[in-house]
């Protein structure tokens, strides 16, 4: 061989070897970018998961807050309403015996006047 031949080899050679050089740094470069993609992709996804996850977490305490709420609510218009009902119906109950005590005195004394009445009338009608 030629030594011009030669050292088109090498530079052959030499060429080849910084194309498969430049070939691994794109290979490397390609696969950083796609697991720096990948890695984001997957952050933002489990960020967004994390988001509905809260935000359904929120709303199950709001609407858990708002049935209890209600609830009590209900309790205490339903206690308001027996207490209300027990007092009218005391109230009533005592309007009733003390107007049949009234009455019964008021017939018995009448009675009584009568009695004392017709009475005195008899005896002097006899006298």
């Amino acid at each position: 061989m030629k030594k011009g031949q030669k050292f088109r080899q090498y530079h052959l050679i030499e060429l080849k070897l910084k194309l498969n050089v430049v070939v691994v740094v794109v290979a490397v470069v390609v696969v950083v970018v796609v697991v720096i993609v990948v890695v984001i992709i997957v952050v933002v996804v489990v960020v967004v998961v994390l988001v509905v996850v809260v935000v359904v977490v929120v709303v199950v305490v709001i609407v858990v807050a708002a049935v209890v709420v209600v609830v009590v609510v209900l309790i205490v218009v339903v206690v308001v309403v027996v207490v209300v009902v027990v007092v009218v119906v005391v109230v009533v109950v005592v309007v009733v015996v003390v107007v049949e005590v009234l009455v019964v005195h008021v017939v018995v004394v009448a009675v009584v006047l009568y009695r004392s009445v017709m009475s005195h009338t008899f005896s002097m009608i006899l006298y």
